[in-house]
């Protein structure tokens, strides 16, 4: 394992640990992509709609900006998938759901899916539409430490040997707290992490005014 590979490890858990997960969920796309960057643009597109139907806004622009919102993690995983004849490399998508403090999406495995599909109506056109047994269009369960926290890397190992085998984690979707002061210095950045995972939270809004719990 390189060294970006083991800092986006710790990284992650260091979110993982001042955000604690409260849900996991599986996508499958209905196009079977076979690259990371298709997956990442139907994952932006999932990720608007959930949270302009979650907090109400106008607009996406709207949205509160994290972490005074929801928070998602995603990741493409590659699997082997049989298309026809044919057994073809394909992309599905995992993500993690944290910093729900005002429990906009309360866990129910009976009832998650439905909500969420009903939140995403019919404006992600590229969610797989099966309900099939083990290909699932969405699936939601439970966050469970044990075994989600370190779940979305075993294709740093699986994958290795792979063209951009160590990309599995979606910067470009994921909520990843920001460092406020820029520096040159690389010396002062673990002190900077540090400092943002012992703030307090924020509370959320919703159309600007503070949610209560």
């Amino acid at each position: 394992m390189n060294n970006f590979q083991k800092e986006t490890k710790v990284m992650v858990g260091k979110i993982f640990s001042r955000f604690p997960p409260k849900l996991f969920m599986s996508i499958v796309w209905n196009d079977f992509p076979r690259d990371p960057i298709t997956c990442i643009s139907h994952s932006t597109h999932f990720k608007n709609v959930l949270l302009y139907n979650l907090y109400r806004v106008s607009k996406v622009d709207c949205l509160p900006r994290f972490p005074n919102r929801v928070g998602m993690m995603f990741f493409h995983e590659r699997k082997n998938h049989v298309i026809g004849t044919r057994s073809v490399t394909v992309f599905h998508t995992h993500v993690h759901l944290y910093n729900d403090v005002n429990n906009l999406l309360p866990y129910s495995r009976s009832r998650n899916v439905d909500m969420v599909k009903e939140k995403l109506n019919t404006h992600v056109y590229k969610l797989f539409k099966s309900e099939g047994k083990g290909l699932q269009g969405l699936d939601i369960r439970e966050w469970k430490s044990e075994y989600h926290s370190h779940y979305n890397f075993k294709n740093l190992y699986e994958c290795r040997y792979d063209q951009d085998g160590d990309l599995v984690l979606d910067y470009e979707n994921s909520d990843i707290p920001k460092f406020r002061n820029k520096t040159k210095s690389r010396n002062r950045t673990n002190d900077q992490f540090s400092e943002l995972f012992t703030k307090e939270p924020l509370r959320q809004e919703k159309n600007n005014q503070p949610l209560l719990r």
